[in-house]
Parts: structure tokens; sequence; C-alpha cells
């Protein structure tokens, strides 16, 4: 029986899931759903008796490598930045893995790993991008096998909703992640025509729109859809002098998109007339801090990835360290040091405040630390940290700006390790 793992059961995998189990009873597959959330795999499951659906966290290593290990192929239906953990274990595991997500430069990196470990790394698998890829390379193909040169090429893909389920003033409707449905927008499109490079900001996006009619399917219109640039020497046209690839919308899709832009525009105004002023960085910060809690350290920093040294995690710093967010608290800073002190005296001074300065604010014993009131802490680590020697002193300081816990994360991360490894480790006694 062949082992099929999909890692992912939200709204952009059910229809494959579903496919799967239809064709898993002649094909003789077992598919194991794996989803962080249980029961969004046991209901796209749907009781079927090849469906294997399991509880899921892709940063758990263990269970991640033994996963993908017993499967014949894995398919990722995972955010675009998690395939990466997927990937590198595909590779390790010889195992065969299919996204539909754009090529990243961490996974493009992979390339020559998995051709010798002989297996398939296949991005841009879906629908926009993936069979807007086979049907472009079928018309280029077939232009090429007849002796002639392409000078400019133009396509237009889309999801779009069947004429009979049209039923909505947007002409649209979600089949994937609505949030992502607007950011797939974001950033600056590009593309070349007569040999011109043309660059359209977010904010001019939905302006810059070409409407047509196709066959007898009614009106639609285009815009231009990120990089087509990228895609000159993937589709073997490198000296060609117009490509532009776009994203295909029933006609007011545009339009809607402008006044949904307005709108926030018009609330933020009005906040602005009242006083206020804001830009929103985040859509939905709730949910970005949710989801940021939790992956691992690794995962929130896959640029900090491949690093050419590492460094053992210290015994006493934990992943997440702290409450907040897995950042410390004041408290928690306060309990660390005291630890240190307890376990490492002859390395480390006892806490003090650095000078008379306290924080804003009415001391308020009501809460543990108080809100008010509070010092700055200092310590010093050395081989004799209550004596003062002549001897060169390095200043570490965290938090020097407001509402910046991971310097100071990093900084307790930092201590742990002197006094951890000074006993065994030359290059810190030297240091210290």
């Amino acid at each position: 029986m062949k082992k099929i793992l999909i890692i992912g059961a939200g709204r952009s995998a059910t229809t494959l899931i579903n496919y799967l189990l239809n064709e898993s009873v002649v094909n003789d597959w077992l598919i194991t759903i794996a989803d962080y959330n249980l029961i969004l795999a046991e209901k796209a499951a749907n009781n079927h008796k090849n469906a294997n659906p399991i509880q899921f966290d892709v940063t758990n290593n263990v269970e991640r490598e033994k996963q993908i290990s017993k499967s014949n192929i894995v398919v990722s239906m995972l955010p675009a930045a998690m395939h990466i953990l997927v990937a590198k274990d595909c590779v390790k595991f010889k195992k065969n893995l299919v996204t539909a997500s754009y090529v990243s430069k961490e996974i493009k990196a992979l390339n020559n790993l998995a051709i010798d470990s002989g297996i398939i790394l296949l991005n841009e698998i879906g629908l926009d991008p993936g069979i807007d890829h086979l049907s472009a390379m079928k018309v280029i193909d077939k232009i090429k096998d007849n002796g002639h040169t392409l000078t400019s090429f133009k396509s237009f893909c889309g999801g779009l909703i069947h004429p009979d389920y049209d039923n909505n003033p947007w002409n649209y409707k979600f089949t994937w992640n609505p949030r992502n449905v607007i950011l797939a927008g974001q950033g600056t499109a590009q593309y070349i025509l007569d040999d011109n490079y043309k660059y359209i900001s977010y904010s001019n996006l939905f302006k810059r729109t070409e409407s047509m009619k196709i066959l007898d399917a009614g009106e639609f219109e285009g815009y231009a859809n990120r990089d087509s640039l990228g895609y000159r020497k993937d589709y073997g046209l490198e000296n060609i002098s117009s490509l532009f690839r776009g994203t295909l919308r029933r006609k007011g899709f545009s339009k809607s998109c402008i006044e949904i832009e307005q709108s926030v525009a018009k609330i933020i105004k009005q906040q602005e007339v009242n006083g206020f002023k804001f830009d929103i960085l985040v859509d939905d910060l709730e949910q970005r801090f949710l989801t940021q809690n939790n992956l691992k350290a690794a995962v929130r920093n896959l640029e900090c990835s491949d690093i050419s040294e590492t460094y053992q995690t210290p015994v006493h710093f934990n992943d997440p360290a702290g409450s907040m967010g897995g950042y410390f608290t004041y408290q928690e800073v306060l309990d660390e040091l005291d630890q240190m002190k307890a376990l490492y005296p002859n390395l480390i001074t006892t806490k003090a405040n650095i000078s008379n300065f306290l924080t804003q604010g009415q001391p308020d014993n009501s809460v543990t630390p108080s809100i008010g009131g509070n010092g700055i802490k200092w310590v010093k680590i050395s081989d004799n940290p209550d004596d003062s020697e002549p001897e060169p002193q390095i200043l570490y300081t965290a938090i020097h700006h407001a509402r910046e816990p991971m310097s100071l994360h990093q900084l307790i991360f930092y201590m742990w390790y002197l006094l951890e490894n000074y006993d065994t480790d030359p290059e810190i006694q030297s240091i210290v």
C-alpha cells in the first residue's frame, strides 16, 4: 500500500484530500492527514477507511521525521515559510515533495541535494502558480517547435466562480485563506513591455487593469501578477521583449478592492481627525502572535538557520523562556538573575539598581512587581565578580529602546551560556 502524507487540512487542502480519498480504494493508497488541529484533520478524513487523521506539529523534529520517513510521497499544504522544514527531511529520507507555493530561495538552495538524493521537490503545482505554467509551456513549446520566435508573451490565470454560483456583488468566493487573497496583491508587480521594465505599486495595482471578453464566458478583468520577470529563464524566453503574467477576475473585482481600501483609509482618516495617528503594520495582530507563539525559534527565524557555527542552548534557558509571548516579564528577569546568583555565586554579583533612576508611575503593590518605581538592574560576570580588577571590561545592555524584549531574551541566553560553560570552555574563561 502506497502511503501519502498530507500536511495541513485547511481550506486549500480539502479538495485535494477528497480527490485522493476517492482514488485511494482503486489505487490502494493510505492517506495520512496531518494537522495541528486534530478536529480539522478528522473532519477532512470524513471517516474514510483509507484515511489516517493525526495531530501533527511540524516543528516537532521527532514526529516530523517519523511521519515523513514512513511515507512514499509528501504533500505540504502548510504556510509557505514552513515548507523548508518538510523539504529538508524529504531530502534526508529521499521522499518526493509536492507543494503549491512559489519556489522560495531556501528550497531552491536544496536543488542539488535533491538531485543527489534522486527525488523531486515539486513546487508551484496548484492553479496559479501551476496550471498556468503548464498551459504556458504548451503554447511556447508548440511555437518553438514550428520554428518560430516569440517576441511577446502575455497570460492571465485565476480561480473563478462557476456561473451557477456567481451570486454576490464581488463576483468572487474564497476557496483559500481570505486574508491571503488580499495580501496576494501586495508588493510591487513587475514585468517587461517592449524592452522596458514596468513596475506597479500595490496602491495602483487595482487601478491598472485590462478588460477583456473570453469566448462566451462574459467580461473579465486582469491585473499584473507579482514578478513576471523571474519567469523569463524558466520559460526559456530570456531575450523576449515583452512578458506579462496576470491574475484574472470577474469584472468589478478590482473596483471592490479599491472600495475596501478606501473604506479602510476613511476609517484611518477619521481617527486622525480625532487626534489619533497610526499605521496598520499587521492586519490581524492576535492571530499573528498566536501563530508565532506556536512556532519554535528555528521556524520564526528561518533566515538564521544556516549559520556556520552552532551553540548549545543553556540547560537553564527554556524555549519559550518567558510567559510574555515567549519573552521575559520584568519579574521573570529578576527571577533569572536570582537563580544565576544562587547557582554560580563565584561568577556573578547580586543584582542591584544601576542608579537612583526608577520607572515612572506610582508604585502599585497589588501586582508583582509593582508597575511603577522599578529600578534598572545590573550584574557583573567575572572570575572574581566582587573584586575591582585592572582588566578590560565589556558592557552588554538590553532593552535600551522601549518594548524590545528580544534583546533582553538574547542577553539572558548569553549570560547562561557564559556561566554554564565557564569551567570547560577556554574561550569563555578568557572572556570572563
